[in-house]
């Protein structure tokens, strides 16, 4: 496993967890530490005080080959600048290196260090001697300040430029006009350079700590198999991650692999539940990992006890207070599983006011359902109502409607005609869809929606994509239900149209044979570019699945949504009918 993130780097330290802990094996689980870099002392720490005076340490570290273009080769460490406390201030990167790789190019090699702050921002520069302009003519103080300014926030213009010599006049040597004021007068090249190096440097200081943390990561899991031993191997490794984001998404694996092992019936992991419940991440942060994970705890209704753990330290967790959402839901979850209803409604309806039904169903199903227990059967009704509205196939929702009395089928009725009225109200006045240059059976075709006359549901998705990986079998279906209606089999189309095909893994005659697909598929042959048109031009944005209908003249007239608790083939059905006579 192997978890890529962009970041930037802290401390951190070798960490061993026991293993044996909850049944596991009995070997302890040894999470190699962050290899030490060599200590930078004597006269060349003096000059990095120039940057840092109140460093208290340097320490060099080695950046994987990978990321060093060919323009840098050799310059191949960096400097973390650290206090007293060993708590990084910054970073330093001595460069020598040439201007260009052109052979042409009567330039001396640029000779500079380049500090950053801690959050990557350029600090300044230090040098021995000030870089050069044209004609080997040194900078003064004021333009290498203005070098520093321009290095810090280079124009766009100035960073898409590839060949230094497109920066000034041929035959003049002059800086182009277009140029002017993004670089230093008569040091194009240089300006041009540092600022490259400076943009480098800053993906290198990002990616660096990543690699190092990703390598270690996999080293360890490579011999980790089972969801219990990974978690106790990530509880392991956390603390000692270079990279906070990088240990974040750590954290968040633990967890998905200790829900793992748990419903696997495993023994609880100590060591895991502790790592939980102190991430060792920054205060708030750690906060936000603590709540996230507990949260997820609670849903499953896993580990009771541990749930009371987590609501004990969350409590007096930094920066709780800005939580107030996320810690009702917790709470009322905790509740809600201990059939302290009235608890679970109080808690449950501050979680409510801010998080969407539309996101969370099963929360407020939770809410509808402690408000019934307690007898707010009117309040139970109305979000009842709401909830079937929007989240129809939710097998829980309709049971929830005998709030409103004992005549549920009724009540049903009524909200799917509800239903029915707002999507047939939904219809837009879509332009007409051009002609899709598409391939079918690796022959290029147009296809014209408009040719044949038919009313046509176009399905834009991609097979990587878990989404559409859903929604297919419900296509699927629809398509026979459609074969098998008089009215409609003859004056409906489906067309799928796959999209995104450079991220695809699987042979698409794999994809199709697994899902039985029994509609044709067109595909959209580079860079997705039908589809961005497509949702450009109806004032979409590009997500997938995408449902649309296209009425007979070739307009589109709907755009039907989907979800894990819609009953998309019954609003297909009306979004169909109402378009055919």
């Amino acid at each position: 496993m192997i978890i890529a993130l962009t970041a930037l780097g802290c401390k951190g330290t070798g960490s061993t967890t026991p293993a044996g802990e909850g049944g596991n094996p009995e070997t302890a689980i040894v999470v190699p530490g962050v290899a030490k870099g060599s200590q930078i002392t004597g006269p060349r720490a003096d000059f990095y005080k120039g940057a840092f005076p109140e460093a208290a340490e340097f320490e060099s570290k080695n950046i994987p080959a990978a990321m060093i273009r060919d323009l840098d080769k050799g310059n191949n460490t960096y400097v973390v600048a650290k206090d007293a406390d060993g708590d990084t201030l910054g970073y330093l990167r001595d460069i020598s290196a040439p201007m260009t790789l052109n052979d042409d190019c009567p330039c001396n090699p640029v000779s500079v260090t380049l500090a950053f702050q801690q959050d990557l921002m350029l600090l300044k520069l230090l040098y021995a001697a000030p870089l050069q302009k044209a004609y080997h003519k040194p900078m003064s103080e004021s333009e290498m300040e203005l070098l520093t300014q321009l290095a810090t926030r280079p124009s766009d213009s100035l960073l898409t430029v590839t060949d230094p010599k497109l920066l000034v006049d041929g035959a003049s040597g002059a800086t182009r006009k277009e140029y002017q004021g993004t670089v230093i007068l008569e040091g194009a090249y240089t300006t041009w350079r540092v600022a490259g190096l400076v943009r480098e440097t800053q993906r290198i200081l990002a990616g660096a700590p990543i690699s190092r943390d990703s390598k270690r990561l996999e080293a360890v899991l490579a011999t980790q198999k089972k969801p219990g031993e990974q978690a106790l191997s990530l509880a392991a490794f956390i603390p000692t991650a270079e990279s906070e984001p990088f240990a974040q998404q750590a954290m968040r694996t633990m967890v998905r692999a200790y829900v793992g092992h748990l419903e696997e019936k495993g023994e609880p992991l100590a060591a895991v539940e502790a790592r939980i419940l102190d991430p060792q991440l920054s205060d708030e942060l750690s906060t936000i990992e603590t709540l996230y994970a507990c949260q997820g705890f609670a849903a499953e209704n896993l580990r009771t006890e541990f749930q009371k753990q987590c609501l004990k330290q969350l409590t007096t967790a930094t920066g709780i207070e800005q939580f107030g959402a996320e810690m009702g839901l917790l709470r009322g979850t905790v509740a809600y599983y201990d059939k302290d209803y009235a608890t679970a409604a109080q808690d449950l309806s501050v979680a409510a006011s801010a998080i969407d039904p539309y996101l969370d169903a099963e929360m407020h199903i939770r809410l509808m359902t402690s408000l019934q227990k307690i007898g707010q059967n009117e309040k139970a009704c109305m979000g009842a109502q709401g909830l079937y509205y929007i989240h129809p196939a939710h097998k829980d929702v309709r049971a929830l409607l005998s709030a409103c009395g004992p005549e549920t089928d009724k009540l049903v009725a009524l909200l799917d005609t509800k239903r029915k009225e707002a999507l047939v109200g939904s219809q837009v006045s879509g332009a007409p869809v051009a002609p899709m240059n598409l391939t079918l059976d690796n022959r290029d075709v147009a296809l014209d929606l408009a040719k044949d006359g038919k009313t046509s549901l176009v399905v834009f998705f991609a097979t990587w994509c878990p989404h559409c990986q859903q929604e297919l079998p419900h296509l699927v279906e629809f398509q026979k239900s459609l074969n098998a209606n008089p009215k409609l089999k003859d004056k409906v189309q489906m067309v799928g149209i796959r999209t995104a095909i450079e991220r695809e893994q699987e042979p698409y005659s794999a994809f199709q044979k697994r899902f039985n697909i029994n509609f044709p598929i067109y595909t959209d042959p580079a860079m997705s570019l039908v589809f961005q048109k497509f949702m450009q031009t109806h004032g979409k944005k590009p997500a997938l699945p995408t449902l649309a209908v296209v009425d007979s003249k070739g307009s589109v007239r709907y755009f039907i949504e989907n979800g894990e608790h819609r009953k998309l083939e019954e609003e297909l059905l009306w979004a169909l009918e109402s378009l055919v006579q």
